[in-house]
């Protein structure tokens, strides 16, 4: 009884009437229902699994964060759109200072747990257009969207401030910080390469002072 009622459901469907269609082809459409149900669930299973293997290739695998080479690709996307309708465009690299003193008197449980927590601050201290990645190990890079050389210098020094707030939960350490401002015909590695000289730079005079 209820095949018979799926059936006619389904004929009604198609706009055709139960009366006028054998019983066999009634039965051979329904089968082909069924089939496509169930290829249309699959090809369903199929798109969120590869929802969650993009999900995965573009996260780093401890902090909520993109991973490098997802960072490099949204680099590169933004600096075409910057080049492409006149905006501004600043990089930030960040290296945390005294890292490894971290890991080696509190384990690397608890270093894993300050590099969490510096990936919730840096992300919470942007804006959501803004692009937040870790580049690896102890160091994180920011794309400030449309943002000015004196904006990204405000934007640094908020940034400093907050992590050196951190306090306890991120055992003293503090961070470097490089900024370059993008000009037109700086490539995506140019830009990292210049910004990660800046953070080299920076973390000397600290050191110096």
């Amino acid at each position: 009884m209820a095949n018979e009622t799926d059936s006619k459901r389904l004929l009604e469907g198609l706009g055709l009437s139960a009366e006028r269609v054998p019983a066999d082809a009634a039965g051979k459409l329904m089968e082909l229902a069924k089939s496509n149900a169930r290829l249309s669930a699959r090809i369903e299973m199929l798109e969120i699994q590869l929802r969650r293997a993009e999900l995965l290739a573009d996260n780093d695998p401890l902090c909520p964060l993109f991973n490098r080479r997802a960072f490099m690709r949204e680099l590169t996307r933004e600096i075409a759109l910057a080049g492409r309708h006149g905006t501004d465009l600043s990089v930030l690299y960040i290296d945390l200072d005294q890292f490894k003193r971290v890991n080696d008197a509190h384990g690397h449980e608890v270093g894993d747990e300050v590099l969490v927590e510096v990936a919730r601050l840096l992300k919470t201290s942007v804006r959501r257009t803004d692009i937040v990645g870790r580049i690896g190990g102890d160091e994180f890079a920011i794309v400030l969207i449309r943002s000015d050389p004196k904006q990204t210098t405000m934007r640094v020094d908020a940034l400093r401030e907050t992590l050196s707030r951190g306090g306890k939960n991120l055992y003293g350490i503090k961070a470097s910080i490089g900024a370059v401002v993008w000009r037109s015909g700086l490539s995506a590695g140019d830009i990292m390469q210049q910004a990660d000289r800046a953070m080299f730079a920076n973390k000397a005079g600290l050191k110096n002072t």
